[in-house]
């Protein structure tokens, strides 16, 4: 797992966030700014904002 997410990590600008679970609630909550980002999962799932 570890591999799969320092290969993702290339530097394309976009701000990477951890936590725990993606949740309906969490993901509602998400706001954009002004600069793109990712949250992802501990199971390497992310959405872009």
């Amino acid at each position: 797992m570890n591999q799969y997410r320092q290969q993702n990590n290339k530097n394309d600008g976009i701000t990477q966030r951890n936590t725990d679970v993606l949740t309906d609630k969490k993901l509602k909550s998400l706001k954009p700014e002004s600069k793109l980002y990712k949250l992802s999962d501990r199971d390497g799932l992310y959405v872009s904002v």
